[in-house]
This record gives C-alpha cells, structure tokens and sequence, in this order.
C-alpha cells in the first residue's frame, strides 16, 4: 500500500519553500534600501531648497513663519514660476537629447527669464513693494 500524506513534503518542496523565504528576505532588503535612497534624496532636496533660498533671502531668520509663507505662496503664485515648473516636467518626461540642451541654453538667457506681465501680480502690490522699501533704509 502506498502512504499519500498530504502533511509530508518532498525534498523538492521543502527547497523551493526555502528558496522562497531567502527571495522574499532579499527582496525586503532591496525595499528597504530603496526606501532609504529616496528618503536620502529627499533630504538632500530639502538641504538643496534651504540652501538656495537662503541665498535669495539671507536675512530669513528676520521673518516670522508666516511671512516666509507669505514670500513663498506669492513667488508659487506667480505665472513665470508655474510655466516655469510645467516647462521642467515637461522636459522630464520627454527628455530629447538636442532639445534638452537647447532649453538648458535657452533657460541662461537673460530675455527669456523676464517676468511677462500677465503674471498673477495685483499691480497695486508694486507700490506697497516700494513702501517696504522704503521703511527698510
């Protein structure tokens, strides 16, 4: 009479199991250290973004949080930075070898990084700009 329990398992099952469990650790692994390179490039974004905006406002630490958020949401608001951040992601999913050195090109000149003047400005805020000026001297 030949014994068929269910509940024993072959050699070969037994490996594969093994083998599974190895693969599914390695896997872990790699998921993990992908997760930490992302948090890492998010990090050096962070450190990036600070950085430059310190050099654009080196007094920052003169500025309560609400008006740094102030600073932002305005410079966020404005129509040359949006075309400006369409344009980028624009460039990252159709990235062309030629083109992609052309804007590089286009993106150091002078004439093209003025400000147009259907930005989201209210023109009134240009002489409350000056006003701040002028108490800061």
């Amino acid at each position: 009479m030949i014994n068929l329990d269910v509940n024993e398992k072959s050699a070969a099952q037994i490996k594969l199991a093994e083998k599974l469990e190895k693969d599914r650790q390695k896997l872990q692994e790699q998921i993990q250290k992908d997760h930490k390179k992302i948090e890492d490039s998010k990090k050096k974004a962070r450190n990036l973004i600070g950085d430059i905006f310190t050099s654009h406002l080196p007094d920052f630490y003169n500025f309560e949080a609400s008006e740094l958020t102030a600073i932002i949401d305005t410079a966020m608001g404005q129509r040359a930075t949006k075309d400006k951040i369409a344009a980028i992601r624009k460039a990252a999913e159709n990235p062309a070898p030629e083109e992609g050195a052309k804007e590089d090109a286009q993106a150091d000149d002078p004439e093209t990084d003025r400000v147009s003047d259907d930005s989201d400005e209210d023109p009134d805020d240009d002489a409350d700009d000056e006003e701040s000026d002028d108490i800061d001297e």
